[in-house]
């Protein structure tokens, strides 16, 4: 599937290991891009049991970050749902993905569900609404008539001559 990004620009990835918590608040200090911080994920049998001494951690990290950064946490829902908490306050929430887990963590408590997800959020410091690239894939069109598969309702004007913009729809991809 072809896609079409509105004045994308290529992120430069950086893969920095952290030592400790020193490194981690030295290497984000004043970032101004995307900083995305994966939490330990747990055993299933510890899926109860919260991470101890992040909350403060990553209050730290995101007091020291630059005022255009965006800081996106990966992690188990319990985790994410304690860093919120830490976080809502100091730094402006966009929004929270679900992304499926494969294998699939069965608890060892059969009163419990198993955990099919895990979790990203994301925040920024800038008090607006996020600010990403416009994403278009190619209209699909039917073989018989040749025209467009999407229904524009009678709004035949908001037709784009590449596509269709991306929203809230991903694709089901899974993670393990």
């Amino acid at each position: 599937m072809s896609h079409f990004s509105e004045n994308a620009r290529t992120l430069t990835i950086t893969q920095t290991p952290i030592q400790n918590r020193e490194i981690l608040l030295r290497e984000t200090h004043n970032f101004t891009d995307v900083c995305i911080l994966r939490l330990p994920s747990c055993a299933p049998s510890e899926y109860r049991q919260r991470l101890e001494g992040v909350l403060d951690l990553l209050h730290d990290v995101s007091s020291g970050l630059g005022l255009g950064a965006t800081l996106v946490i990966l992690g188990e829902v319990i985790d994410l749902v304690h860093a919120h908490a830490a976080l809502a306050h100091s730094m402006q929430y966009q929004l929270w993905i679900s992304i499926k887990r494969n294998p699939i963590h069965i608890l060892a408590d059969s009163r419990s569900l198993p955990q099919h997800h895990f979790g990203a959020l994301v925040y920024t410091r800038y008090k607006s609404s996020l600010r990403h690239t416009k994403t278009r894939i190619e209209y699909t069109y039917c073989p018989t008539c040749n025209k467009t598969t999407k229904d524009y309702g009678g709004k035949k004007h908001t037709y784009h001559q590449y596509g269709t913009l991306l929203s809230d729809v991903w694709r089901d991809i899974e993670c393990g």
